[in-house]
């Protein structure tokens, strides 16, 4: 699960519009990273998921490394804060039901973290 902190900073600063294309810019680079056999989701706003199949947390780790340097490189210098956060959970130690309350509480101790 992933979102981007002080996403709110864009649309006030920027508009909208320009708010929308930094999400499109985001999804972009999160398709070119991630597996073939992955999936990538949006749950609304800034918020998304990428599913990662076959593929060991270690492996799903350097994936969601590399999306947040590559995000902060796009977004460097356009808003000040403007970062990827996410929260990543391995399936095999958490139970489907509690899938989404487990990612949701990494993500925002990233974010707490400040990356």
């Amino acid at each position: 699960m992933m979102d981007l902190d002080k996403f709110k900073k864009v649309n006030d600063q920027f508009g909208h519009e320009e708010g929308n294309r930094m999400l499109e810019k985001t999804v972009s680079i999160i398709k070119s990273i991630i597996p073939e056999d992955s999936y990538e989701f949006r749950f609304g706003g800034d918020e998304s998921g990428v599913s990662v199949m076959n593929r060991s947390v270690q492996e799903a780790r350097t994936l969601a490394e590399e999306l947040v340097k590559k995000s902060a490189a796009f977004q460097n210098g356009r808003v000040n804060g403007i970062c990827l956060s996410a929260g990543l959970v391995d399936t095999k130690e958490v139970p489907v039901d509690k899938l989404m309350r487990e990612a949701g509480r990494l993500l925002y101790r990233s974010k707490n973290k400040g990356h």
